[in-house]
């Protein structure tokens, strides 16, 4: 049997200061997840994306915008991508006090189509409650093939680092 498993690690940082963003643990108050990324509106980010074993990445799509992967390294073991993702204009105001936000994450490539709804929660830009929570480092997703459908990946666990 064919293994057809394999690994992308997710992170996220401000493009210009090159600050991670943290994440707030919220248990089962939303249906979503049980942690919530806090992100800064008006905000340019760096988007990475780590492979392994390699993995041609094609596209990324995050609330219905595509955005630019530029590939960074190619190894036989592992490949990584970095996008830019700008806030600005993402939503009028903040999200609003016990309120999440789904968004929408589609990253395409030579495995098919991997969706993700990541629980976020949009400050304004400068209001100091984005930096509270626990640092977040990377996001870990276990990936497979869909058994029934090759061209669909399935995240079989997914861990906060």
């Amino acid at each position: 049997m064919e293994d057809t498993g394999f690994e992308i690690v997710f992170s996220i940082r401000e493009a210009e200061s090159d600050k991670g963003v943290v994440f707030k643990s919220d248990g089962k108050r939303f249906a979503t997840s049980s942690r919530t990324l806090k992100i800064s509106l008006d905000t340019m980010y760096k988007l990475t994306f780590v492979c392994t074993p390699y993995k041609k990445l094609d596209s990324l799509n995050i609330l219905g915008k595509g955005l630019v992967l530029t590939e960074e390294g190619k190894e036989e073991r592992f490949s990584t991508y970095t996008t830019k993702w700008d806030t600005t204009g993402i939503l009028t105001k903040a999200t609003a006090r016990a309120e999440r936000e789904e968004v929408p994450l589609a990253l395409n490539g030579e495995f098919g189509s991997l969706k993700k709804i990541m629980q976020v929660k949009f400050y304004k830009n400068g209001d100091k409650h984005v930096e509270t929570g626990t640092e977040f480092e990377s996001l870990l997703w276990k990936c497979d093939l869909n058994p029934e459908d090759k061209t669909e990946v399935v995240v079989v666990d997914e861990l906060y680092q």
